[in-house]
């Protein structure tokens, strides 16, 4: 089960990191995606920190890497699974944990603190994903 397991997950991670650098390339095209890729690429746009990444994802294999104790790919995994939260209010405690901090909400320009982090994250439903995971995210 657990050679199974590993498998699956780098095929799984390879195909993420390959459509990862797709999006990157489409973005610097000036293509829009829409639904949630359109969410995706917002969320790379949004980390600076990994542009360099992001234009070379397709290449990394390592499914340990990491940058500065981050791995870049499941960080914005996270990122990607708020919004689409957000987007689906599903769960619709994540939308109240954000309606509640600012007053209103703006899904792909909201840059979440890490307070608000924090309170999405201790939702069930995040939770048990983010548990899946099973990663240093932040």
């Amino acid at each position: 089960m657990d050679k199974f397991f590993n498998v699956y997950s780098s095929i799984c991670s390879k195909i993420y990191r390959s459509r990862i650098k797709e999006l990157w390339d489409f973005g610097k095209e000036g293509i829009i995606p829409g639904g949630e890729d359109a969410r995706l690429l917002e969320v790379l746009k949004e980390h600076r920190e990994y542009y360099k990444v992001w234009g070379i994802a397709d290449t990394i294999d390592d499914p340990g890497y990491t940058i500065k104790g981050v791995n870049p790919f499941l960080h914005v995994a996270a990122h990607l699974l708020i919004e689409n939260q957000l987007a689906e209010e599903n769960p619709k405690e994540v939308r109240e944990i954000l309606w509640g901090k600012w007053g209103q909400i703006s899904t792909f320009n909201i840059f979440f603190s890490s307070t608000a982090y924090s309170q999405i994250l201790k939702c069930e439903m995040s939770k048990a994903v983010l548990k899946q995971m099973g990663a240093n995210l932040f």
